[in-house]
């Protein structure tokens, strides 16, 4: 019985799902500044309640992996403030598509 419980403790952690690794493509000729992602709803209202932020800059025209620590697929929102402050979001199913396009 020992050995039992001992082999369902070591095996527990690998059964734990990755986090969610979001692509960012920066088609812009301008620094992205921020970003952050929000939940949608099953209503397609984003949700004011931020999943993520990266107040590093991206550079322009460039490919980024954003580390969502998110465990769970679902609607998200993905909020860009660009170098001029400009403002661009766009929506994705994380359990369908992993990679966003930013421009604005």
């Amino acid at each position: 019985m020992r050995g039992l419980l001992l082999a369902a403790l070591i095996a527990g952690p690998a059964m734990a799902e990755d986090p969610i690794v979001l692509m960012l493509e920066n088609r812009s000729g301008q620094m992205i500044r921020q970003l952050a992602l929000f939940p949608v709803g099953d209503d397609g209202q984003v949700i004011d309640d931020v999943l993520m932020s990266r107040h590093d800059s991206v550079a322009a025209n460039s490919t980024v992996a954003l580390d969502t620590r998110l465990t769970r697929c679902g609607r998200v929102s993905l909020w860009v403030q660009f170098g001029d402050n400009t403002e661009a979001s766009a929506q994705t199913d994380l359990c369908k598509n992993r990679r966003l396009v930013a421009t604005p």
